[in-house]
């Protein structure tokens, strides 16, 4: 299995200042809408991703707020 965990791979890359796209964490619903909001604000666009095992399904992509 060459799938393995986004949050522990982001923390790698930045505790080694390897270069990767700008991330953060939530914990819950309401932050996550909180984070997607303020990325979409700034970067006219969001990828969300799962963590854990989820075959390569856990990615999904908005170029709308959506509420």
């Amino acid at each position: 299995n060459t799938e393995g965990s986004k949050s522990q791979a982001k923390m790698l890359m930045s505790k080694y200042n390897i270069p990767t796209a700008e991330f953060e964490y939530a914990h819950t619903e309401r932050l996550a809408k909180f984070y997607a909001k303020d990325f979409f604000m700034k970067y006219n666009g969001v990828v969300i991703k799962a963590d854990g095992l989820a075959a390569g399904k856990g990615t999904t992509k908005r170029t709308r707020v959506i509420s």
